[in-house]
């Protein structure tokens, strides 16, 4: 069954978001029914199917792998915290962390502190605080966990488990 122009700007406005009910509003249904008709849109196989395609065609596009994703689960799940400091115990500048640790970084802050110089006696900035928030480890760590299925009751029986390395374990 072929799709129609509804249906092939709502697929195309879904792979944008993942919002079934914008999409359906983008694509032009009406804004009163659009959650339900997003909601059963997403049932349809053929529909399904186009989604799956243009998911795929991006994916292509921009060079994004299994193999990748897995490769950045692994970074974020197994970076060195240690390599974000000096061997004196100071924060690194940003600009010196390898790519690795960097990837590793979901934000940082710094702060003026201001005061009054104790040795001149003027107002300015006495000193900065560096704080840094790491990645989400235990979410790389679950995404990967559910990727081999190591959380399935029969996963020993039902097939091998394949480590981060491609080998398999039996």
């Amino acid at each position: 069954m072929a799709l129609t122009t509804k249906q092939i700007r709502f697929c195309q406005e879904y792979v944008t978001d993942f919002n079934a009910t914008q999409s359906a509003i983008r694509a032009g249904y009406s804004e009163d029914t659009a959650g339900s008709i997003g909601h059963e849109n997403l049932k349809k196989p053929e529909i399904e199917a186009y989604i799956n395609e243009l998911k795929n065609d991006s994916a292509n596009a921009l060079q994004i792998t299994r193999e990748k994703v897995l490769s950045a689960w692994k970074q974020l799940a197994y970076y060195d915290a240690r390599k974000f400091y000096d061997d004196s115990g100071n924060l690194l500048d940003i600009q010196k962390l390898d790519d690795e640790t960097a990837f590793a970084l979901a934000g940082f802050e710094i702060t003026e502190e201001k005061g009054i110089d104790i040795i001149t006696g003027e107002f300015g900035v006495t000193g900065h605080t560096k704080k840094i928030k790491m990645s989400d480890r235990t979410k790389a760590l679950e995404m990967l966990t559910r990727y081999l299925g190591l959380l399935e009751k029969d996963n020993m029986q039902s097939a091998p488990v394949i480590n981060i390395t491609g080998m398999e374990i039996h």
